[in-house]
């Protein structure tokens, strides 16, 4: 059997074709809209390993209309530096709840230690952990209603390396979520 030479121009083209629903990545839209400073792309690279193009694009903006070059950058306090950048770091609210004394089919609240402010366009996630003998939602199949203003895009997993893995179910979730 004789071996066929690669088309390489065909390759490209199916790939063109294949990815062409999709978003540009962050890092090529932002050049496209004038931040294609070698600075400004590695400012962006560093925050998108950190979270997603769809947060990467609004925080790398919002930095780069207060600084961007590296003067401008060091001029900044750091509290300025750290509340433009913050949505991108996946900073963790959380609070124990004790379901001792709930009662079947009932929502059981607890208390954050702070209040928490949600950034537009920013991606959170709202988890549960739940221990041996405890409630288990093993099935990701309970229905959420959000308001106009936001998403359910799915349930997500925590994997082996402390990370979060999305399932692409939307308006789903693991248990019931109320919020009062």
């Amino acid at each position: 059997m004789e071996k066929k030479p690669f088309d390489i121009g065909l390759a490209m083209r199916g790939i063109r074709t294949a990815v062409k629903p999709w978003p540009k990545a962050a890092m090529f839209e932002l050049a496209e809209n004038g931040f294609s400073s070698a600075f400004e792309q590695l400012v962006a690279c560093i925050i998108s390993i950190r979270t997603y193009d769809e947060v990467t694009l609004p925080v790398s903006r919002k930095l780069f209309e207060r600084a961007r070059t590296p003067a401008e950058i060091s001029e900044m306090t750091y509290e300025e530096l750290d509340k433009l950048i913050n949505p991108s770091t996946g900073a963790n609210v959380s609070v124990s709840i004790s379901m001792t004394g709930g009662s079947a089919g009932q929502f059981v609240y607890g208390t954050l230690s702070s209040a928490v402010t949600l950034s537009a366009n920013t991606r959170y996630y709202l988890v549960s952990q739940e221990t041996a003998g405890g409630d288990q939602w093993g099935h990701d199949n309970t229905t959420v209603t959000t308001a106009s203003n936001a998403t359910c895009d799915g349930p997500v997993l925590s994997d082996a390396n402390g990370g979060w893995t999305l399932r692409l179910v939307p308006n789903t979730t693991f248990g019931p979520v109320n919020f009062k």
